[in-house]
């Protein structure tokens, strides 16, 4: 009866022995895949933040393209839309009452990025009121341009002005 008690007990040692050593290997089996997910997590934590950050450059460069594609439709593209903006200053000096001369004053210059700009001198006369009536809706013209210099005199009750703008031409 001692040996089968004494093989008992050494059957129940052996059996929590293989538990035991099955415990710590699972345990450690659990601790390895823990490890591993906790660095898949920080792997899609980065990758969900270069989505975010990849989603941004992308609404950027879409509104980088559509400010560029409003200053590109501000720009005549041809010589030919270039004599239709001397039209249209033309019409507004007539609208605002003004005497007008329009006149280049240097040959297109290059400019970077494709841009010719054509230098123009702008002789009006007329009244105070029609002139900053002229003025304002030369601001207006939905063209680049750049106003280099402006000259006022009065001549009695009338102003004449030399004006001198710059317009960008883009060239094809």
């Amino acid at each position: 009866m001692q040996d089968s008690k004494s093989s008992t007990n050494i059957l129940y040692q052996i059996v929590a022995l293989v538990t035991l050593v099955a415990v710590f290997v699972t345990a450690f089996s659990l601790h390895k895949q823990t490890l591993n997910l906790n660095q898949k997590r920080s792997e899609l934590a980065h990758l969900q933040q270069d989505v975010v950050l990849l989603d941004k450059i992308a609404t950027d460069q879409k509104a980088r393209q559509a400010s560029l594609d409003a200053i590109t439709a501000s720009v005549p593209s041809t010589y030919q839309e270039f004599a239709y903006v001397l039209e249209k200053i033309e019409q507004l000096a007539s609208d605002a009452q003004q005497t007008i001369e329009i006149a280049p004053t240097e040959a297109a210059t290059p400019e970077p990025d494709s841009l010719d700009t054509v230098t123009l001198t702008i002789k009006t006369s007329g009244s105070y009121s029609s002139l900053t009536q002229f003025l304002t809706n030369l601001t207006r013209l939905p063209y680049h341009t750049r106003l280099d210099s402006i000259q006022v005199d009065q001549d009695g009750n009338q102003v004449a002005s030399l004006i001198s703008i710059r317009l960008f031409i883009i060239d094809n």
